[in-house]
């Protein structure tokens, strides 16, 4: 019964009108999206309230000696999303559709995090992503249905 409730509202964050929100949303030295305590996808400015927030967070970790490792901050992160076409009988050499979207780009100090004041607006941003590269992929010239 909870879980129909979560996908309920999941499913309006999502109809609702999405935010205006421009790919990557970290880069060079911006490592925190949003900036401020407003959830990016919902406006409410609750981040710092209870019961606490939702975070999306990569990076790459550099070895120290065996089994430790350290944050990897002079290397640059990323985060893409990508659609790749396969080879087909009509394209033997698989040049056909690609699209990607690139959600995080060379972010400076190999780290970012993305806060969501609840899941509902975590999933919604990650299913307009995954929208976001589905329209680039329909808008590729040699995509064919």
């Amino acid at each position: 019964m909870n879980e129909k409730r979560t996908v309920s509202r999941s499913n309006r964050l999502r109809k609702k009108q999405p935010p205006k929100i421009r790919f990557p949303v970290c880069k060079g030295k911006r490592v925190v999206f949003p900036r401020g305590h407003v959830c990016p996808w919902c406006r409410k400015n609750k981040l710092s309230d209870s019961p606490g927030m939702a975070i999306l967070n990569a990076g790459a970790m550099r070895p120290t000696a065996p089994e430790c490792y350290e944050m990897a901050q002079d290397d640059a992160a990323f985060m893409t999303l990508s659609w790749h076409g396969n080879d087909t009988p009509n394209n033997p050499r698989g040049h056909g559709e690609f699209a990607t979207i690139r959600i995080a780009d060379l972010v400076d100090t190999g780290q970012f995090e993305f806060y969501f004041c609840s899941t509902d607006c975590l999933r919604a941003f990650l299913n307009y992503c995954v929208d976001d590269l589905e329209r680039r992929r329909a808008n590729h010239p040699r995509h064919a249905k």
